[in-house]
């Protein structure tokens, strides 16, 4: 049976200072999922950025929003699947809540939705620059939410837009 991604909600503390959350701690449900955290990396973006679709063989992520708004996406990009090129995505702000984990083959992404977002990913593989893939983030039918972004300048990177088309993955 083929996993796809899903919010695991996790409690929040708040009070008059700000919130607390415990993201993952041994056998909860988002270290079941990863399997183990073997790299943590967190990324700070203007509004407007638009970062992804990446994906590694053989690694899950669970993303959360730290601080700021994110719209988080995933993208099936498995191509003996039969639900290639499906999306998922969700909208995440700081103190929600929310962890989005995505299987291994699917890619993933966010637009910033607010200045200085900051997303971080816990993986369940280090980075293995020879197993990464990626498709351009304007080619795999996402909705980006880009009318929340429309008082900045779109600012996606080299790579991203060079990247290939999700329909090439196919040939």
């Amino acid at each position: 049976m083929e996993q796809i991604p899903q919010i695991l909600s996790k409690g929040i503390f708040l009070d008059a200072r700000g919130f607390f959350q415990e993201v993952a701690k041994d056998g909860d449900d988002i270290m079941n999922a990863l399997g183990s955290i073997r790299q943590v990396n967190m990324s700070k973006s203007k509004k407007g950025t638009l970062r992804g679709i990446h994906a590694q063989t053989g690694m899950s992520k669970a993303m959360w929003v730290p601080y700021g708004a994110a719209q988080i996406v995933a993208v099936n990009l498995d191509v003996t699947s039969n639900d290639f090129g499906q999306v998922v995505t969700h909208h995440m702000t700081a103190g929600d809540g929310k962890i989005f984990w995505a299987p291994d083959n699917w890619g993933r992404g966010f637009l910033a939705l607010e200045e200085g977002t900051i997303v971080t990913y816990a993986c369940s593989d280090v980075y293995r620059p020879g197993l990464e893939f990626g498709v351009n983030p304007m080619t795999c039918g996402v909705s980006w939410d880009f009318k929340s972004i429309s008082d900045v300048e779109l600012l996606v990177s080299d790579k991203d837009r060079d990247a290939k088309h999700i329909g090439d993955l196919k040939k």
